[in-house]
């Protein structure tokens, strides 16, 4: 609850928050190893965590089969763990709605093995300028990391590092894509943008060329970003949909990807607000 207050005008603004705000109560640290010893996979690091909150159920699609190794929740929230571990794999996450019943989401954007591909993100609804949307802000910028993503691991059995590479598009978005960020800033005179990200925690090189994948997938994610104001309370356009922005401009207009949607209720008007991306055009 928050106040703002004038001579003139008293505001009074109430934040109502989804489940997932509950993650963020407390710090913890521990590791997530299974009742043999061995890692577990990502989903069952995220059912564990969603188990945490009362009433709060979980499902995923797309994500690593792969057993991790040493994974160590270290004096963090689960909100902040969970949020660092969707950051290096790209996982989207999100709370679904259904009726009474609120569920934790994560969804893979890059293939977790070979001949593996991503499950395609579902479709919202078209969104037109001037029609639905009242007000929109959208924001072009190359990316300036990533084009090649070298991740180097380390086998202590072996006392050797082990590497891992991508520099294609991997993610579902990527693919659909007619010219993606990355390919937009592969003319000259602009120079190529690799990065290395070290992950001494990986000694697999089919895990080290996934967390590539991802990280690439990442920096392109946010070719295009921004924010669109609709006219009316919209439930259909939520956080996890494509939706089809037109009538904006010829370079803007296309598919994006809903991070965020927020539902303003006031006596004037109301409105929900939409956080966007976009990967290429």
């Amino acid at each position: 609850m928050k106040l703002d207050a004038t001579p003139t005008e008293t505001t009074l603004t109430v934040t109502a928050f989804d489940a997932m705000h509950f993650l963020r109560i407390g710090a913890y640290t521990r590791s997530f190893v299974d009742e043999d010893g061995k890692g577990m996979t990502d989903e069952r690091i995220f059912e564990e965590l969603a188990g945490s909150v009362q009433r709060l159920g979980f499902s995923s699609t797309g994500l690593s089969g792969q057993a991790n190794g040493y994974v160590l929740q270290d004096n963090e929230t689960n909100y902040d763990f969970l949020m660092r571990r969707c950051r290096d794999a790209n996982y989207e996450c999100m709370i679904r709605v259904d009726g009474d019943k609120e569920e934790l989401f994560v969804r893979g954007t890059v293939p977790s093995s070979p001949g593996a591909p991503p499950p395609a993100r579902p479709t919202g609804p078209t969104l037109i300028f001037k029609q639905e949307i009242e007000h929109i802000s959208l924001d072009m910028r190359l990316p300036v990391l990533g084009s090649a993503v070298t991740t180097w691991g380390y086998d202590v059995s072996s006392g050797k590092a082990v590497m891992g590479h991508c520099d294609e598009n991997a993610s579902s978005d990527e693919k659909l894509e007619k010219e993606t960020g990355f390919q937009v800033a592969s003319v000259e005179p602009l120079p190529a943008s690799p990065l290395t990200v070290r992950r001494p925690d990986l000694a697999a090189s089919d895990a080290l060329d996934f967390i590539a994948k991802a990280e690439r997938a990442y920096r392109q994610a946010t070719f295009i970003v921004g924010e669109a104001t609709l006219r009316t309370i919209n439930f259909e356009a939520t956080a996890g949909l494509n939706v089809n922005i037109k009538g904006v401009n010829g370079q803007f207009d296309g598919r994006y990807c809903v991070v965020k949607s927020m539902h303003r209720f006031d006596e004037s008007a109301n409105h929900t607000v939409l956080t966007l991306r976009r990967s290429g055009k």
